[in-house]
């Protein structure tokens, strides 16, 4: 039998049978130390050679009181207090031995930051940020508080098929990928109140526009001014009828796009010297070969034209059979008019007089089809455009030496094209 003596004066040891002490050596067996009896240990109180080691520089020591060191190769890598297990780094992690609550963390993960962290209650676990809780998790949901964003810096955010982000107390509104739909659609659902979805700048979105309750899902889209002025918006929504469009304030516009009124020549009137009325195939035109010839028509300035802006006088005309347009030839006529409002004399002003024209390119098709054109200018000082006012022209062939084309033209069709961006008529 052998007895275990751990003395001052030996790093371990035995006793032999006659109870001599045997500094070294070998022991095998169990140890067993009675009640109210204790191991201990002299201190030798440095990583480097820490008290109960293993192989000499890995092991336990006493840094110092109720302070318990871990040490691996030398280096003090974890150490135990009274309440606490922490790694040796400066910015190393800590364990803490205390009640852990939805504000106090018990895991801290910087250990000088000692009130940010993990904790929580039974089945629910909290992050902790300067001893408030900013997210909860539990077997149903993941709760971000009212102070906090998520922000995902790179990467997505992965829903399932029909679940997606919920808003407001669960049933208010949500967004997901819908596929009760035949062809599948990302929907989104508004709240059964105000039925509103309201889009505007992100620093605009406090801005209360004062909409009343809608009775059907609505679209409200504000301007950057919407802050200033809560009428600049426009809503679009279906009454269970039509679908409707409405403003706060404005009107409705949309993209410019070109469009003409046009008028047959069929139904403009002679001036003093009546152009011939002709048959070609199967137009029918007036044949304007002489200065002196004239032709009348009017037309209205649409309800749809986007105000301020130019608009074009454009005569559909064919040249002459065998008398083709040659390279660098010019069609040129007259055109004079006015345009005037409700109210206004018929002879408001000076006439503005422009000339339409087009100039010929190589190898022009016999009997070839032109367009003659001229800018309407709108804000002209003598005859200044408005929508729905009435602009009377009379044209007739300029045969002076700006005009070189030697035939007949025949004038099938005039139009006026203008830019259009709004509904109204015209």
């Amino acid at each position: 039998m052998k007895t275990l003596l751990i003395a001052l004066l030996v790093t371990w040891g035995s006793v032999d049978e006659a109870g001599v002490p045997v500094d070294g050596g070998t022991f095998s067996g169990d140890v067993a130390i009675d009640s109210g009896y204790h191991l201990s240990l002299p201190s030798d109180n440095d990583a480097a050679t820490p008290t109960l080691s293993f192989n000499g520089d890995t092991g336990f020591y006493e840094i110092g009181a109720d302070n318990l060191g871990i040490s691996i190769g030398t280096n003090l890598r974890f150490d135990f207090l009274s309440n606490i297990f922490r790694a040796s780094a400066a910015s190393g992690p800590a364990m803490y031995s205390r009640a852990s609550t939805a504000t106090v963390p018990v895991f801290v993960p910087v250990k000088s930051s000692t009130t940010t962290g993990w904790g929580g209650v039974a089945d629910t676990l909290s992050g902790i940020i300067a001893g408030a809780e900013i997210a909860q998790i539990n077997a149903t949901q993941l709760l971000l508080q009212s102070t906090t964003d998520l922000v995902l810096a790179d990467g997505d955010a992965v829903f399932g098929d029909d679940d997606g982000p919920v808003f407001g107390a669960g049933t208010d509104a949500a967004m997901f990928w819908n596929t009760s739909q035949t062809n599948h659609a990302l929907t989104i659902g508004t709240d059964a109140t105000s039925r509103t979805i309201w889009v505007a700048e992100y620093a605009d979105l406090s801005s209360d526009l004062g909409l009343a309750n809608q009775g059907n899902p609505t679209l409200a889209i504000g301007s950057n001014n919407v802050a200033v002025d809560t009428s600049e918006y426009v809503a679009m929504y279906h009454d269970e009828t039509n679908a409707r469009i409405t403003v706060g304030s404005g009107i409705i516009t949309f993209d410019t796009y070109t469009r003409h009124h046009d008028v047959a020549i069929g139904a403009a009137t002679n001036g003093v010297t009546a152009p011939s009325r002709v048959t070609i195939g199967t137009y029918r035109c007036a044949e304007m070969d002489a200065a002196a010839e004239e032709l009348f028509f009017n037309v209205e300035v649409p309800g749809d034209w986007v105000g301020s802006s130019d608009m074009t006088l454009r005569l559909i005309a064919f040249t002459e059979s065998g008398d083709a347009l040659g390279n660098t030839e010019v069609i040129e006529f007259d055109a004079e008019y006015r345009s005037t409002a409700e109210g206004e004399a018929y002879d408001n002003g000076t006439a503005v007089t422009i000339s339409p024209s087009v100039t010929g390119g190589a190898a022009e098709p016999d009997k070839g089809q032109y367009h003659i054109e001229a800018v309407i200018d709108w804000d002209d000082a003598n005859q200044t455009l408005a929508a729905d006012d009435t602009l009377g022209f009379v044209i007739n062939r300029d045969v002076a030496a700006s005009d070189t084309y030697s035939g007949a033209v025949y004038v099938c069709r005039a139009e006026v094209a203008y830019e259009a961006n709004r509904l109204g008529v015209h």
